[in-house]
């Protein structure tokens, strides 16, 4: 999925030009900022580089994607394996309907 451009800009109106680089972690802020905000309105709080704030949820969410996709694999052997007896069940009732004719027409 795309994120827009536009959600990379600073939202203070006075420098909303300036590209968000850094993630304020003070309790009272908790957002996106960009170099200036860091310097001015938010001097003294606790920020980090914006990729660095969110990489242990990446890490966590980018686990749990792998986990679903091997179960969705072990799902779609499962399904494939029962495609497979149905399909083998309806060949076995095919068989045993024409053997049941067969039999009744030499009677």
């Amino acid at each position: 999925m795309k994120i827009e451009e536009a959600s990379f800009q600073c939202s203070v109106p006075e420098h909303s030009s300036k590209r968000v680089e850094f993630y304020c972690s003070s309790p009272d802020c908790v957002k996106p900022i960009c170099s200036h905000c860091s310097m001015v309105t938010h001097k003294g709080h606790d920020f980090e580089l914006l990729e660095m704030a969110f990489e242990p949820e990446r890490k966590m969410i980018t686990s749990q994607v792998n986990m679903i996709k091997s179960v969705l694999c072990g799902v779609d052997k499962k399904i494939d394996d029962m495609k497979n007896q149905v399909s083998s069940i309806e060949t076995q009732r095919q068989t045993a309907e024409q053997n049941v004719k067969e039999f009744f027409n030499k009677i």
